[in-house]
């Protein structure tokens, strides 16, 4: 926009003038026309038809001046065949030499063995001792060494194998045998006749003042093993025996009993378990405890519930 200055209009102050902006309206410029050309944009690629046409189809190509014929090839696998075969057969042939000198005949400063003798029971067995060579041997550097006498290796002990049965009678169970032996436990009256069926860490004179000096309560039924466990590494059997006690109050003392084998010796009650329960050795510590710190054996089972509100 172009502004033009002009004079003050009539009335108007004298020493002032004013300068108001006139618009320019420029006229069209006349814009040179371009002629419609007379060729197409796009010109058809020789060799090619137009809409509709057929395309052409190109010459063949020359075969190729390095190519070669079919006889060629059929030569080349020949050859690469007999390479091959010739190849396999020099390897086996390798292989079938070095089998020979292997097992072959054998070197010339080898003797060959004695013929081994027979073993006729009948014959003398020769008492005479292996002779040791005194010849001295050179080592490595040529040196003499003094030859050493054979060691007196220890005798190997065989196993000791267990007795066989006789026919006809098969071996018990060891809670049958278990068993058995705890019958003879609770039935015996005196401690001189436990001592040789308990197993027991406690002094006979400690025993003699126990519940296993005399009778013991009357049974209630027959004892029956609750389970039995074995440890192959320590080579023991234990039973665990239910047995139930009548008290001279008229009540029932639940007790287990232990039994244990170990190898092939008999098997025995584990008496320190016993006297700690049903002894009362337990409870007496535990009505009066002391300073001194106490060793007790208990038989105890895992449950997964409980009656008892006192118990978290």
């Amino acid at each position: 926009m172009l502004e033009e200055p002009t004079s003050a209009p009539a009335g108007a102050a004298a020493g002032q003038s004013t300068h108001e902006p006139i618009p320019l309206k420029p006229e069209p410029r006349a814009l040179p026309q371009r002629p419609h050309p007379s060729e197409p944009l796009g010109r058809q690629i020789s060799g090619t038809a137009g809409h509709g046409g057929t395309v052409p189809k190109p010459a063949p190509l020359g075969r190729h001046p390095k190519r070669k014929g079919a006889f060629a090839r059929f030569l080349m696998l020949g050859l690469f065949l007999l390479c091959s075969a010739a190849l396999v057969y020099g390897v086996l042939t390798i292989l079938k030499n070095k089998d020979k000198e292997d097992g072959g005949t054998p070197p010339a400063n080898s003797q060959p063995l004695p013929p081994p003798q027979s073993a006729d029971p009948g014959a003398p067995t020769s008492q005479v001792p292996p002779e040791t060579s005194t010849r001295d041997i050179p080592d490595a550097s040529g040196a003499d060494v003094i030859p050493m006498p054979p060691a007196d290796l220890p005798e190997i002990a065989s196993p000791v194998e267990e007795p066989e049965l006789p026919a006809g009678i098969e071996p018990r169970s060891p809670a049958i045998v278990a068993g058995e032996v705890l019958h003879d436990f609770l039935e015996a009256r005196t401690l001189e006749e436990r001592l040789p069926i308990i197993e027991t860490k406690t002094q006979p004179e400690e025993l003699a003042k126990t519940c296993l000096a005399g009778p013991l309560p009357t049974v209630e039924g027959t004892p029956h093993p609750e389970f039995q466990e074995s440890n192959s590494l320590e080579d023991v059997v234990d039973v665990y025996f239910s047995v139930d006690f009548q008290m001279p109050d008229g009540g029932k003392s639940p007790q287990t009993v232990l039994v244990r084998t170990r190898g092939s010796s008999p098997p025995k009650v584990v008496a320190d378990p016993f006297l700690d329960l049903f002894g009362g050795r337990l409870e007496a510590y535990a009505t009066h405890p002391t300073e001194d710190a106490g060793e007790f054996q208990v038989i105890v089972y895992a449950v997964a519930s409980c009656s008892d509100p006192n118990v978290p």
